[in-house]
Parts: structure tokens; C-alpha cells; sequence
């Protein structure tokens, strides 16, 4: 994950979304009945995956996530994986440069 420090050698990170249904399946506890429950919901949610990853790749938006001392600072969509590439560049160069990255015009923010 690409990340810089500012003039106040504090660290942003910013990085693409890959799993877009979020983290509370790797959460549960390690109960048997919760693993199996795990499984039965993460497994429609595999076979989905892939097509919802062929879909940035054609042209999708992308979410990228900003970070400011590990706390999420904001959240873009960006349209392509290049787009994204060039707009996680700018950032981390406004950080770098100016300690706050503002989004540019044509960039979702929220």
C-alpha cells in the first residue's frame, strides 16, 4: 500500500477497495455453529467477487480509501484502474507537499 509523510511526519495511506462486503465476516468468533455460518453466507459472496472485480477492471469506479494515522480520513470513487492509479498519486503528493489532500473535481467524496 502506497503511503508518504507530511510536513509533519505524520503517514497517509491510500488504497483501492478490493472486498467490497466488508470485514465482519473475518470477525466472528470461533465458534463451530459461527464458522459454519461464515461459510454458508461468504460462499455467494465468492462467486460474486470475481465478476464484481472483472467490473473495475472494465471500467467500474474504483473506491479508494484515505488514511491519516490510520484513521480514514475519506473515501473517493474513481473511474479505471489507471484513473485510480494517477488520482492515489495525487494524493499522496498533496500529502507529501501539503499535509491535506483536497479532492479533485470529478472525484466523488464521502
Amino acid at each position: 500500500m502506497p503511503s508518504v509523510r507530511d510536513a509533519k511526519n505524520v503517514r497517509w495511506t491510500v488504497r483501492r477497495v478490493w472486498w467490497p462486503f466488508g470485514t465482519w465476516l473475518f470477525d466472528l468468533p470461533d465458534y463451530d455453529w459461527a464458522f459454519i455460518l461464515g461459510l454458508v453466507v461468504l460462499a455467494p459472496l465468492i462467486v460474486i467477487w470475481p465478476f464484481w472485480l472483472l467490473a473495475r477492471f472494465l471500467g467500474a469506479p474504483w473506491t479508494l480509501v484515505v488514511r491519516r494515522k490510520r484513521k480514514e480520513v475519506r473515501r473517493e470513487k474513481v473511474n479505471g484502474w489507471k484513473g485510480s492509479q494517477q488520482r492515489m498519486a495525487e494524493i499522496l503528493e498533496e500529502a507529501r507537499t501539503q499535509g491535506s489532500p483536497e479532492a479533485e473535481s470529478g472525484a466523488t467524496v464521502y
